[in-house]
């Protein structure tokens, strides 16, 4: 006996109904749909397993049928669909977090001493020592202000520092105790996001 559109029609919600003709294919009705299901035992585990094929009308009989023979060949071959497609999502998600990595922008060196000026510096020091400190940190970072955080090392904070101590020693003492501050804790900073202060 096969499925019949009347009889699939008339299904209550927890009612299901499966064919001799089509081992294991069976539709599930629920309060809001019916979905065409193939229930198996696993060729790798002997669990039972169930793959949803599609919803009811918007898949016929005939649609559920194909793919139920192509569901049922890769189980016969040895392999497992359910385990197979929970793979194909594990991956999926994988692919779409490492594209939204890619795509965030990293936490620079910049971005860091701009939170600390803010959140440290600008509502605890005098409006003069402030500028001072934001014009210290303009000037000397330079090139380093675009770098990730994370890729900045306590070593290379302070070689930048010694930079402008053989040449500017008072400044470079002024410029270390804020930066002594910021840049090192740039390579745990940029793990977390934006640092809140």
């Amino acid at each position: 006996m096969g499925f019949d559109a009347r009889a699939i029609k008339l299904l209550q919600p927890g009612q299901h109904l499966t064919s001799t003709e089509t081992p294991g294919l069976r539709v599930e009705a629920y309060a809001d749909r019916k979905t065409w299901t193939y229930r198996y035992r696993s060729p790798l585990d002997q669990k039972l397993r169930q793959v949803k094929i599609g919803t009811w009308p918007v898949m016929s009989v005939h649609a559920a049928v194909v793919a139920w023979e192509r569901l049922r060949d890769l189980r016969d071959s040895g392999r497992d669909p359910a385990v197979e497609a929970k793979a194909e999502r594990e991956r999926s998600r994988r692919a779409i977090a490492e594209a939204v990595a890619a795509s965030t922008p990293c936490y620079t060196v910049a971005q860091v001493c701009d939170d600390y000026w803010q959140g440290h510096v600008l509502p605890f020091r005098a409006k003069k020592g402030a500028t001072e400190v934001r014009r210290m940190f303009d000037k000397m970072l330079g090139d380093t202000a675009g770098l990730a955080a994370k890729d900045i090392s306590r070593a290379e904070a302070f070689d930048l520092i010694k930079g402008y101590a053989e040449t500017a020693p008072v400044q470079a003492g002024r410029r270390r105790a804020p930066a002594t501050r910021t840049l090192p804790i740039c390579a745990c900073l940029c793990l977390a996001g934006p640092w809140k202060w």
